[in-house]
């Protein structure tokens, strides 16, 4: 006895490739959401940048005029993020400022600024580009953050990973 196998229509194997590729995305997706299972991404659509945080932090409250949110918010301790029109920037004169350069996640050129003084640590982020959003206006984006040392040497890995994670959408 012989088996006659039918031959696939075109419908039949478009829909096996639907699910295929529906299962690839998934498994991707699934990956993915695995590694960052652990962040929540806060996106701010008026300056058009993101930023992921840890889903264990205690939110603050967002900006009335949308530019930005606290990711963190204790009684010592609170972590911002938000960007603005009006650029600032730290003289020389600001000592004793640790300064360094880095690249975030992203590829994007940002200074560093730490400050420790009476125990607690100001550490902040910030790089400025023209926002296409807004006809090219510059605008500053910036991480910043102003926390007890004791909160600062316990996260301190976390809070540079932050920063890094700092991007335009």
């Amino acid at each position: 006895m012989q088996i006659k196998l039918k031959r696939p229509t075109l419908p039949t194997l478009l829909l096996i490739l639907v699910v295929c590729v529906l299962a690839i995305i998934s498994i991707f997706l699934f990956a993915a959401n695995k590694k960052n299972g652990d962040w929540k991404t806060y996106i701010n659509y008026r300056f058009n940048y993101s930023i992921s945080y840890p889903k264990d932090w205690k939110e603050g409250r967002v900006a009335t005029n949308g530019d930005g949110r606290a990711l963190y918010k204790d009684n010592s301790n609170e972590i911002l993020v938000y960007a603005s029109y009006m650029l600032w920037s730290f003289s020389q004169q600001d000592a004793p400022i640790e300064r360094n350069i880095f690249t975030t996640t992203s590829g994007i050129r940002a200074t560093s600024l730490k400050e420790t003084k009476n125990g607690k640590v100001k550490y902040i982020v910030f790089f400025t580009l023209k926002n296409k959003k807004d006809n090219n206006l510059e605008t500053q984006y910036v991480f910043n953050v102003n926390v007890t040392e004791k909160f600062f040497k316990a996260n301190e890995q976390i809070i540079i990973k932050v920063a890094k994670s700092l991007s335009l959408n």
